[in-house]
C-alpha cells in the first residue's frame, strides 16, 4: 500500500504544471550521504521483493519431477567399525557366542577393509506414478548389494577349525528409497535408505568360501552424497557422483550343520566411500521457472502471461497453488509497473505511449489513491488532445484530427460530448479547403453537410457560401461544369427562402450566377448544334463517296485508294497484262486486288502471314 501511495504522489507531482525538472547547476556543497538517500528511490533495486528468499528456499519449484531412475551403480571401499583405544581392532561385542569361548578380535584395521558393489534398479517416483503429482523427488526401487573383505586373520585356534578365516561375504537384496535435493541445474544432493535381507557365508579356507557356516538377517544402510549431471539438456541424463555410506547388518540366524563355529549371531557395522554412476528421466524446467524470473525482475505483465501458460500446461503440478499466488501478485503489481512505464514515457515526451500505460493501469488498479491520481492525469491529457485536434483541423490535417478526437472520446467524456460538433467543424473546414483549391461544387456540398450536422455553424457557413459565390462569378467563364453554378444558385435561393432577403450584394451575385448559367447553357447548346451539323455533313460525304468494286480501271482505283504498297506484274500465256496489288489494312489484314488488262476483276482480304 505504501509503495502504491508513493507512485500516486509521484504521478500527482508530475501532473502539476511547472514542477517538471528544470536545468539547474548541482549543489556541490550538498553532503554525499544526503545525496545518496535522496537518489535512493530513483535507483531502486534490481530484483523484486523475495528474490533472495526464492534463491535460497524455492529454487526449481516449477521444474518437472524426476519420474524414473532406471539404473544406479555404486562401487567403493568399506571398513568394518573399529574398537579399542586406537580403533585398530573390531569391537569385541559384535559377535554373539553359543558358549564361553575365546572371543574373536578381528585383527588389525588392514584385515577389516573390503569392497562393495551396489546396484539400484527401476527406482520410480511413486507419488508421481500414483497421484500424478510430486511434492518431492523421492524414488523407490530394487536394491542388490555385494560385500566382501580383502583379507581377514585366522579364527582362534581354540575353536578347533584349523586355518580358517572369519571373512563374511554378504549378499543383500532389498528395497532402496532415495531423495534428491536440487538447487542448481548441473548438480544435486542425494540421500538414500535401503532395507533388505542379508545372506552371508562366514568362513574362508584359502581363497574359497566355505558353504557353512552361513547366516542371514536384516540389513539397512544410509548414504549421503552429491551427483554431477553430465549433460543437463538431454531427456535421459547421466550423472556421476560420490557417496558416503553407513551400513548395518544383523546376522540373527546362523546355519552351522557341522558345528564348526561357536557363533549365534553377528552385528556388522561398516562405513565406506563410493563412486556412483546413474541415469534419470524428468526434472526439466517448465515455463513456470521462466515466469518466476520475469516476476523477480519486475516484469509482471510478461510473468502473468507465462504463469497462465504454466497452469494451463501443468494442472497437476505439485506447486500449482504457488503458481496461482504468483499470478495473483502479478495482477496486484501490474498497475504499479504500468504507471512507472507511463511516467518514463511522459518524462520523455512520448505522450501517446504514456497515455496507453495509464489507461491500462487505471483499468486494473483497485487502489483508490492511485486511481484518483491516474484519473487526474488522464483528464489533463484528454483536454490537451482535444486542443491539439482542434489545431490540426485549422492546419488542414482533417483525417488525423478526427482520428485523434475519436481516440480521445474513448476515455475522455468531454471529447465524446463534443464529437458531433467537432465532426461538423471538420466538414466545414474541409469545405473551406476545397474552396481554396477551386473545388466549388465539393465546397458547397461540404458546407451544406456541416450546417445539417450543427446548425450553430450557420453564420460561418453563410460567409463561406458568399466566398464561393464570389469565386464562381469571377471564374464563371472558365468553369466547364455547370453543376457547381447550379448548386451555388440553389444554395443562395434556399438561403433567400429562409431569410426572406439576401441583401443587395447577394442579390446581384445571384443574378450574375443566373446570367452565367444561361450563357453557359447557350454556349453548350450552340456547340451541340454545330457538332451535330458537322456529323451530318460527314455522313453525307461518306454516303456519296464511291466504293471499290470490280470493273474499275487502274486509274480509278488509284484515285480511290492511292498507289499500292506492292505490285506483282506479269504477262499471261495469251499475252494479257496481269497485275496483283497489295494494301495493308488497319486490322492487320492485307487487301489484294487482281487486274487483267488494267481492269479490276477480283478483290480479296487476306490475313497477314507471320
Amino acid at each position: 500500500m505504501q509503495r502504491r501511495t508513493t507512485i500516486a504522489v509521484l504521478l500527482i507531482l508530475f501532473c502539476i504544471p511547472g514542477l517538471k525538472a528544470q536545468d539547474s547547476a548541482p549543489d556541490t556543497t550538498e553532503n554525499k550521504l544526503i545525496r545518496f538517500f535522496r537518489d535512493f528511490g530513483r535507483v531502486g533495486f534490481r530484483y523484486g521483493k523475495g528474490y533472495w528468499t526464492n534463491r535460497l528456499l524455492h529454487r526449481r519449484e516449477f521444474y518437472q519431477p524426476i519420474q524414473l531412475i532406471p539404473l544406479e551403480l555404486s562401487y567403493g571401499l568399506i571398513t568394518n567399525a573399529g574398537g579399542g583405544k586406537k580403533g585398530q581392532n573390531l569391537r569385541s561385542d559384535y559377535i554373539f557366542y553359543e558358549s564361553a569361548v575365546e572371543k574373536y578380535q578381528g585383527g588389525t584395521w588392514t584385515t577389516r577393509v573390503g569392497h562393495q558393489l551396489e546396484l539400484d534398479l527401476l527406482k520410480v517416483n511413486l507419488s508421481q506414478y500414483l497421484f500424478q503429482t510430486s511434492w518431492m523427488n523421492v524414488h523407490t526401487g530394487l536394491n542388490l548389494r555385494y560385500t566382501s573383505l580383502f583379507s581377514a586373520p585366522q579364527v582362534p585356534s581354540s575353536w578347533g577349525v584349523g586355518s580358517k578365516r572369519l571373512s563374511p561375504r554378504i549378499l543383500e537384496p532389498g528395497l532402496s528409497t532415495s531423495f534428491i535435493l536440487q538447487w542448481f541445474d548441473h548438480w544435486y544432493l542425494t540421500g538414500r535408505y535401503t532395507y533388505g535381507r542379508a545372506f552371508a557365508k562366514l568362513y574362508k579356507t584359502g581363497k574359497k568360501m566355505d558353504p557353512s557356516p552361513s547366516g542371514s538377517g536384516p540389513a539397512v544402510s544410509y548414504a549421503f552424497g552429491f551427483r554431477f549431471i553430465l549433460d543437463p539438456g538431454l531427456d535421459n541424463r547421466f550423472t556421476v557422483g560420490v557417496d558416503f555410506k553407513h551400513g548395518f547388518t544383523k546376522l540373527t540366524k546362523i546355519n552351522d550343520p557341522d558345528n564348526v563355529a561357536p557363533i549365534s549371531g553377528m552385528h556388522i557395522s561398516s562405513y565406506g566411500l563410493f563412486l556412483t554412476l546413474s541415469a534419470f528421466y524428468g526434472g526439466k524446467p517448465t515455463i513456470g521457472e521462466e515466469a518466476k524470473a520475469y516476476f523477480y525482475h519486475k516484469d509482471y505483465i510478461t510473468a502473468r502471461e507465462k504463469f497462465r501458460e504454466f497452469l494451463a500446461a501443468n494442472p497437476n503440478h505439485a506447486n500449482t497453488a504457488r503458481a496461482q499466488w504468483f499470478l495473483d501478485e502479478c495482477n496486484r503489481l501490474i498497475p504499479e509497473q504500468l504507471v512507472k512505464e507511463g511516467l518514463s514515457f511522459d518524462d520523455r515526451g512520448l505522450e501517446d505511449s504514456a497515455l496507453n500505460k495509464y489507461l491500462q493501469a487505471r483499468s486494473l488498479s483497485s487502489d483508490s489513491v492511485l486511481s484518483s491520481s491516474l484519473d487526474e492525469r488522464i483528464r489533463q491529457m484528454g483536454a490537451a488532445r482535444v486542443v491539439k485536434a482542434q489545431q490540426m483541423v485549422f492546419d488542414g490535417q482533417f483525417e488525423e484530427a478526427l482520428a485523434l478526437m475519436l481516440g480521445t472520446a474513448q476515455f475522455y467524456a468531454p471529447a465524446k460530448e463534443q464529437l458531433p460538433e467537432f465532426r461538423a467543424r471538420v466538414t466545414l473546414e474541409k469545405g473551406r479547403y476545397a474552396l481554396q483549391r477551386g473545388l466549388y461544387f465539393r465546397a458547397v456540398e461540404l458546407v451544406d453537410q456541416a450546417v445539417q450536422s450543427d446548425p450553430e455553424l450557420r453564420v460561418e457557413a453563410e460567409l463561406l457560401r458568399y466566398e464561393i459565390a464570389v469565386k464562381l462569378v469571377e471564374e464563371a467563364n472558365t468553369i466547364h461544369d455547370p453543376s457547381a453554378l447550379q448548386l451555388m444558385i440553389n444554395s443562395l435561393e434556399t438561403a433567400q427562402e429562409l431569410s426572406g432577403d439576401l441583401g443587395k450584394r447577394n442579390d446581384a451575385i445571384l443574378a450574375q450566377l443566373h446570367q452565367q448559367l444561361s450563357q453557359w447553357e447557350e454556349r453548350r447548346l450552340r456547340t451541340k448544334i454545330d457538332r451535330r451539323m458537322e456529323n451530318e455533313r460527314i455522313r453525307i460525304l461518306e454516303r456519296n463517296r464511291r466504293r471499290l468494286e470490280t470493273g474499275m480501271t487502274v486509274p480509278e482505283v488509284q484515285d480511290l485508294l492511292g498507289n499500292p504498297e506492292q505490285v506483282q506484274h506479269q504477262q499471261t500465256a495469251n499475252g494479257q497484262d496481269a497485275q496483283l496489288w497489295f494494301y495493308t489494312l488497319k486490322d492487320g489484314r492485307s487487301l489484294q486486288l487482281s487486274f487483267l488488262d488494267f481492269v479490276l476483276f477480283k478483290i480479296e482480304k487476306v490475313k497477314a502471314s507471320r
